[in-house]
């Protein structure tokens, strides 16, 4: 009786001593719930060291995608704008914003059947040049337009130009000097597209003025001509 009160007390420390060292590798095995390692402050010089530095600007515009369908037509026009020379804003004392220098946008006009944009019927580069009405006309005796894509060379007749009195929007209006605009319109056939697309860099010789085209400036026309200007 003896020997077995004795097996059973030595059974009971054993289950003892072995819950307490399984608790204490349970508290002490545990990995803690990580915490979020604070910020590092940088290295001077570091490229992730914040700076007041101003951004660099930007050599060359976006573009503009617009996109309209024409009910009377049957015809959805979806325009690419890009700008070729910016305007400058004076800021007069006391006046109000006021258009100065001069704008030439370049538009590639894409056009397609019905209310989609999936059976182009027609293309047409259109230039606009914005400026003050004593100049004297810029695009008047322009009739062909000179369009090198790196190695190719395209010629475009004149197929419209219109001029006539540029009006700005909100308050620039009241103190803007009197302004022109001038509009020529030139067609190209759609299988040009894609050459005038992909190119490292378009340059447009209309009359005696050259305006440059940037790749990445064609970026949306590439992005339309892939999708159909389904943004």
């Amino acid at each position: 009786m003896f020997m077995r009160n004795l097996s059973h007390i030595v059974f009971a420390l054993c289950l003892l001593i072995a819950v307490c060292v399984s608790d204490a590798f349970a508290q002490h095995g545990r990995l803690p719930v990580p915490l979020p390692a604070p910020p590092t402050k940088p290295a001077p010089g570091d490229e992730s060291a914040p700076t007041m530095k101003k951004p660099e600007t930007v050599s060359v515009a976006p573009a503009r995608t617009r996109r309209a369908y024409d009910p009377a037509h049957n015809t959805t026009y979806v325009n690419v704008e890009i700008t070729l020379i910016a305007h400058t804003d004076d800021h007069p004392k006391g006046g109000a914003v006021a258009f100065s220098g001069r704008e030439v946008t370049l538009t590639f006009q894409l056009a397609y059947r019905g209310a989609h944009t999936e059976d182009m019927t027609a293309a047409y580069l259109i230039l606009e040049s914005t400026g003050a009405q004593s100049e004297a006309d810029r695009f008047g005796a322009v009739k062909q337009l000179e369009v090198k894509a790196d190695a190719y060379q395209y010629d475009y007749a004149r197929v419209d130009y219109q001029a006539g009195a540029a009006l700005l929007t909100g308050a620039a209006q009241a103190n803007a000097p009197p302004l022109k605009r001038e509009t020529l319109i030139f067609k190209i056939l759609t299988a040009d597209l894609p050459q005038l697309a992909d190119a490292n860099e378009l340059k447009l010789q209309a009359g005696a003025e050259t305006f440059t085209v940037k790749s990445r400036q064609l970026t949306d026309l590439r992005r339309t001509l892939a999708n159909g200007g389904n943004q």
